[in-house]
């Protein structure tokens, strides 16, 4: 029996606006992608206090190609808007997914009745590269509530899983996936162990929401930790051996074969794309934001 590995990376936080502090975990120094993940925010937990609502002004929004958005909003509620006609909001436990495809732009922002009642806001934002195809076909856009995403109660009470990403034990999730992989939320109760299938030849990883997980009782990982994980066997086990139920966002797939050009908001898979890229962005290629649509 093999002993687990993992390589482990501590969120560094930033600010990215008077509003919104992240946790900056994938890239990092220690690992570039999980399977088709190449980047991972956490927006970190923050209570808003109750104010009068502002729309936005567009200094928020920034194209993207190449990839897919993956926002999975834990507390709060998010408003989108893209240059493609895409807009929705989403609320707490819900996911935003846009495929940026041949280029778009977007803008998200808190809603208006959040702004007016105020409460807390926190979740994370995964990068999903995408295959040559799908870099190449038109943009789309998915808000998907919490009450749409399968949730599955875990043996013994031990807790729940989420399939945001994949499937899992035939429950499969809505969004669109171009390549073998998976994303689970799994919210562990104290004392508690669960063992995972793993394939052959997949990359995983997983990231903690809160709390501190053990791996195959060799491994631990806490609070703002990142781990890739290698010489794994045929199952993971997780075990909580905290007071409080942990949560444990777990992903992976096949990897990502084809070469990857990764310059500011666009993966591609060559550089002369990533000048293309630009090229059409600044000769207004990507269309505009109809802010119209969202007035006060």
């Amino acid at each position: 029996m093999s002993k687990i590995k993992a390589t482990i990376f501590r969120g560094r936080k930033e600010k990215l606006t008077s509003e919104i502090s992240i946790i900056r975990t994938l890239t990092n120094t220690r690992m570039t992608s999980i399977g088709s993940i190449v980047f991972l925010d956490h927006i970190a937990e923050k209570v808003n206090q109750p104010k009068t609502p502002e729309e936005p002004d567009g200094s928020f929004a920034h194209p993207h190609r190449g990839i897919a958005t993956f926002t999975y909003l834990i507390d709060g509620s998010v408003h989108h808007l893209d240059s493609a006609g895409g807009v929705g909001i989403v609320k707490a436990g819900g996911i935003q997914w846009m495929k940026a495809g041949n280029g778009i732009i977007h803008d998200e922002f808190i809603p208006y009745e959040f702004q007016k009642s105020g409460g807390k806001f926190h979740g994370l934002q995964f990068w999903i590269n995408l295959p040559a195809q799908q870099k190449a076909e038109q943009p789309d856009y998915l808000a998907v509530q919490s009450e749409n995403i399968p949730l599955i109660q875990l043996e013994d009470n031990k807790g729940t899983l989420k399939v945001l990403l994949g499937e899992f034990e035939s429950k499969e999730s809505i969004i669109p996936n171009y390549q073998k992989q998976f994303m689970y939320h799994i919210s562990l109760k104290s004392g508690q162990s669960i063992e995972l299938p793993t394939i052959a030849n997949w990359e995983y990883g997983i990231y903690m929401v809160n709390g501190k997980v053990v791996l195959d009782d060799e491994i631990k990982v806490s609070q703002k930790e990142i781990a890739q994980l290698s010489e794994f066997d045929s199952n993971i086990q997780f075990t909580n051996q905290e007071t409080e139920t942990i949560d444990i966002m777990f992903f992976g797939g096949e990897p990502y074969t084809e070469k990857m050009i990764a310059y500011g908001p666009f993966i591609m898979n060559t550089e002369k794309e990533i000048a293309q890229s630009y090229a059409d962005y600044q000769n207004g290629k990507y269309g505009k934001i109809d802010y119209s649509k969202i007035r006060i």
